[in-house]
């Protein structure tokens, strides 16, 4: 038999033939990874962005809740904040049931649903075949029998539960508006109560030239009635010489006929069971007003006691500037100075360690400097209230009780 040579143009033909199989293979799976990661990234997306609208809704219900206290209401301002944001190209649809409202427990981060006390709700902004947008179409899954995917997200909106320390002017000055400041402070503990989320605390201190502690930081829950009494009290005038219970001005004890007290100093105000007016301050000067040791003592009390996940929260109520004895400007002396100083450091300290500030200047001769100074204490998301009426500050505390700070805690 004859030995024939192969033909060397067949066997590159062959060759050719074997790699436009590899090359077709090799070009399809390609194909399919740049797909599977093109519609990857695309649904991806479409997670974030229905989170994103999952937690407007979030956001925007506990905003209603807080207002209202109605569960109807904070729904369906949620579905309108949340249906403003876009999934996939298309104005999210968010229904009324995808709302749960429960508790969120701070210290072992889990949701639970139906509690009796409501301090967080649970959103569901969904893509997939239960839903009227249905799911989401896939852009090159089609080529290989993919055609949409579900895709849903969850976000948990819950407010932080408060510890609130009120610190309380009750210098002789204040005499005049102390009846409408203690009518405050008590509304201000009834709403924190009407609306008390899980582990709400309030406690209360008072300042002249120093400070002292009227109500430790206790829960509401289960304290609301004491602490209520004992700010309160018999519910009589301050001046009243039969009220005998609840807050009221300093005592006088020390002033005698010195000529630096004024008239008004010169009597006892009725009250021996609050702090006296000529109580040292930090500075070792005896009374007059230091906002400074207020802050002081509220600050290291909100710290000892803190507790994981609470907002801290002091509430500072003063009608004038730090003031001195002996001089003929108690107001722009050395050592009125130096009290100033010492309540900017005592703000900023509580700043520091977490604790946010609102003021409220309260003057009926209302003085731009006292309300810079008491402005210059703000601190965190707190805020500066100006009034010349005593009969503000109720609305004034109420505001502020309602300005619960929300986290979006999943």
């Amino acid at each position: 038999m004859m030995w024939t040579q192969p033909d060397p143009r067949a066997r590159r033909a062959c060759r050719r033939g074997t790699v436009s199989i590899v090359m077709l293979v090799v070009t399809l799976t390609l194909l399919l990874f740049a797909a599977l990661a093109i519609d990857f990234t695309y649904v991806r997306t479409t997670q974030f962005e229905l989170h994103n609208a999952a937690d407007a809704a979030a956001h925007a219900a506990l905003v209603e809740l807080r207002r209202s206290g109605d569960q109807r209401a904070a729904t369906q301002l949620g579905q309108e904040l949340g249906e403003l944001n876009v999934a996939a190209g298309e104005h999210v649809t968010i229904d009324s049931s995808a709302f749960t409202y429960g508790e969120w427990d701070y210290a072992s981060s889990t949701f639970l649903p139906g509690s009796a006390l409501t301090n967080a709700v649970r959103v569901r902004a969904d893509r997939s075949e239960a839903v009227p947008d249905g799911p989401v179409a896939l852009l090159l899954g089609p080529m290989f029998e993919f055609d949409s995917a579900d895709v849903a997200a969850d976000a948990v909106g819950a407010f932080r539960s408060r510890d609130v320390m009120l610190v309380l002017d009750v210098t002789g000055s204040f005499l005049e508006e102390m009846n409408d400041a203690a009518a405050a402070v008590v509304l201000f503990l009834d709403e924190m109560n009407s609306r008390r989320l899980p582990n709400d605390r309030i406690g209360l201190n008072t300042f002249t030239g120093g400070s002292q502690m009227v109500t430790t930081l206790r829960e509401i829950d289960g304290n609301y009635s004491s602490i209520r009494s004992t700010w309160y009290g018999d519910g009589r005038l301050n001046k009243d010489p039969r009220k005998t219970r609840g807050l009221t001005n300093c005592y006088q004890t020390a002033c005698g006929n010195r000529s630096y007290c004024g008239s008004m100093y010169r009597r006892n105000i009725p009250g021996s069971w609050m702090q006296s007016c000529n109580m040292v301050g930090d500075d070792g000067v005896s009374g007059w007003t230091s906002q400074g040791p207020g802050l002081r003592v509220a600050r290291q009390h909100l710290d000892t006691n803190d507790t994981y996940g609470n907002t801290k929260v002091i509430v500072l109520i003063s009608d004038g500037r730090p003031t001195c004895p002996g001089y003929s400007n108690s107001e722009n002396n050395p050592c009125a100075l130096a009290r100033a100083a010492y309540a900017y450091s005592q703000a900023d300290a509580a700043y520091a360690s977490g604790t946010n500030i609102f003021t409220v200047s309260m003057n009926t001769s209302r003085s731009t400097a006292q309300e810079a100074f008491m402005a210059s204490l703000v601190r965190g998301y707190g805020k500066a209230y100006n009034t010349a009426r005593s009969s503000d500050l109720q609305e004034i505390l109420l505001e502020i009780a309602q300005s619960i700070p929300i986290a979006l805690v999943e």
